[in-house]
């Protein structure tokens, strides 16, 4: 079963309705960072590895924990895989870190880069958790082998090793523990202006796909048609944020909301549900092209869509 939705919209009287998103737990302990960072989301699907980070004008600073007692790697990628990809390997044995800037050519062991451009800054491993900081310049001057982290969407692969490798040239495989997860590095989600979601003020719903099987196909369009409760007073949308059902984060690849400026038999408002553009012998009611306005838009990368506090999107 697949769910990608839209979650939690709240709303206040007059003022606002906002949807929110609902994480997974984590499956350890996650430590604490060594300082403040205004930015962190945990990369993988099990929340093995924890990605915070700050960043000024020149620098972006990252200190990444995983639940390993091995290497850990992280770094950027052009295509989400490993060719072209600029990163780091790095490690903690007998107390003390080790880490190196590395290229990929190819899928094999990234070689070294000539050009060392990050900066080790503090290590550790306590427990079951190898934590590694360092920084580097948004754009460095190695320019045929590191990838400038800009406002654009940035690909961030990780991987780890049970093991500490022996050296820098002897590395083991990382098997089935790597990813790949797109992120707004620059322009990242906050939690600045949090809204008291207990307050008789602020009101929610959740819009969320019925159960959704993916058929066997490549790319599929489900669309599903919702009605949204009265409201006795002007209310306007300040947030949205996305809930894609732990495990399908790699197959959800965007989300629309759109409004509708058509009526709908109550039948249709319960039983909507199937893919956009016709597969098989389903199809939409053709009313369903008068739903042309869009609300909200959601890709890979992005997570909150906040709109200011003063205003919003008016229904």
């Amino acid at each position: 079963m697949a769910e990608s939705c839209i979650h939690g919209i709240y709303w206040a009287h007059a003022a606002s309705f906002r949807l929110l998103l609902l994480t997974a737990a984590a499956a350890w302990i996650v430590p604490l960072p060594s300082q403040h960072y205004p930015y962190q989301v945990p990369l993988d699907e099990g929340e093995n590895v924890w990605l915070h980070w700050s960043f000024d004008k020149i620098w972006i600073t990252f200190e990444v924990h995983v639940k390993t007692t091995g290497w850990v790697g992280l770094g950027f990628s052009p295509s989400g895989g490993m060719e072209g990809a600029d990163l780091v390997i790095g490690w903690v044995k007998n107390g003390k870190p080790f880490l190196r800037d590395r290229y990929a050519e190819k899928q094999q062991l990234p070689r070294i880069d000539k050009n060392q451009d990050y900066e080790l800054l503090l290590g550790s491993e306590v427990g079951q958790t190898t934590m590694l900081k360092f920084r580097r310049k948004l754009h460095t001057c190695d320019s045929s082998e590191d990838i400038p982290i800009t406002t654009d969407t940035m690909r961030v692969i990780y991987a780890w090793n049970d093991v500490d490798p022996p050296g820098h040239d002897s590395i083991d495989y990382h098997g089935e523990q790597r990813g790949v997860r797109s992120l707004f590095l620059l322009d990242p989600p906050t939690n600045n202006n949090k809204i008291d979601v207990e307050s008789d003020n602020v009101k929610h719903i959740n819009i969320l796909n019925r159960n959704v099987s993916l058929p066997p196909v490549k790319t599929v369009y489900w669309c599903e048609l919702y009605e949204l409760p009265d409201l006795d007073a002007k209310h306007h949308v300040i947030r949205v944020e996305p809930r894609i059902q732990f495990g399908n984060k790699g197959v959800v690849h965007h989300i629309l909301l759109y409004t509708c400026h058509s009526q709908f038999d109550r039948n249709e408002l319960t039983s909507v549900s199937a893919p956009c553009y016709g597969m098989g012998n389903v199809f939409l009611p053709p009313n369903i092209l008068a739903c042309d306005t869009i609300l909200y838009a959601w890709a890979i990368g992005r997570e909150v869509y906040r709109l200011q506090s003063y205003g919003g999107y008016h229904r």
